[in-house]
């Protein structure tokens, strides 16, 4: 349906946010963004499809993308004499340097955890590892204990 309508409606930029909203909904990331830029070829006044990347590059993940794409809305809102707008854009770029440093804080103290916790358990392994060889040896003994048995036996029966 989406490609009938962009074939009915080839300048009509909401057809193309509306086809990369599909898009991204689809995870087909690649495909939203050509679509978001044909939006903006065509030209919305609002900046939809910047904003329709912020948002798409976000899910991505790609919080430098999202947070320079914000930065660019406001200074064509402040250009246009929209401050307030500008203003809000520039927020949200606040917001999503935030998130940046905040996704990356977390994953430093997540490795610092992990590097704690695996000398922990090598602290751990050092010292039980005398008790566990000697349980194994003591598990060994026993099996070769048999032999002994199974020794006179054989005796038993070579002798007779």
């Amino acid at each position: 349906i989406f490609k009938e309508s962009i074939k009915k409606f080839p300048e009509d930029w909401r057809m193309y946010i509306h086809g990369g909203d599909i898009a991204k909904e689809l995870k087909k990331y690649d495909e939203a963004l050509e679509y978001y830029y044909k939006a903006g070829e065509i030209g919305t006044y609002f900046c939809d499809e910047m904003d329709c990347k912020v948002g798409l590059y976000e899910e991505m993940g790609e919080y430098e993308k999202a947070y320079n794409e914000c930065m660019k809305m406001a200074d064509i809102y402040r250009s246009r004499g929209y401050d307030v707008e500008a203003d809000i854009a520039e927020k949200r770029a606040e917001e999503i340097r935030n998130r940046e440093y905040n996704t990356e804080k977390e994953r430093r103290e997540i490795k610092k955890e992990l590097k704690a916790y695996t000398k922990g358990v090598s602290v751990y392994r050092r010292i039980t590892k005398p008790y566990y060889d000697a349980k194994n040896l003591i598990i060994q003994a026993e099996n070769y204990s048999h032999l002994d048995e199974i020794e006179k036996m054989y005796e038993s029966v070579v002798n007779a």
